[in-house]
């Protein structure tokens, strides 16, 4: 079975039209709807919820790569040189360029 991941920004758009939609068709035609008002809103929690949790993981990834790379670059065994050919970086330890396959050395 396949796994599929509902984006926040679906769960926030549904929430609002089935949120609104029920609370519409409540106060026009005095129908009990209240169940799917409160579906709606659960879904807009959610939505919330998974906008907010994304970007919250993805700022410390951010920060954790380039501090990893400025550590890199700073060790004397690892340092970071140009390709001659595509100006890739590449570590001074590589034979050949990672992006294009130049001979480095």
């Amino acid at each position: 079975m396949a796994n599929y991941k509902i984006s926040g920004w679906v769960w926030l758009i549904l929430g609002a039209i089935v949120a609104g939609y029920s609370q519409f068709v409540m106060r026009s035609t005095n129908s009990n709807l209240i169940f799917f008002f409160y579906v709606g809103l659960a879904s807009l929690g959610v939505g919330i919820a998974k906008i907010v949790i994304k970007i919250i993981l993805k700022n410390p990834k951010n920060r954790k790569k380039e501090s990893s790379e400025s550590v890199r670059e700073t060790n004397p065994q690892h340092q970071i040189i140009l390709c001659p050919n595509c100006m890739a970086k590449n570590y001074n330890t590589f034979n050949y360029c990672q992006s294009c396959g130049h001979k480095l050395k």
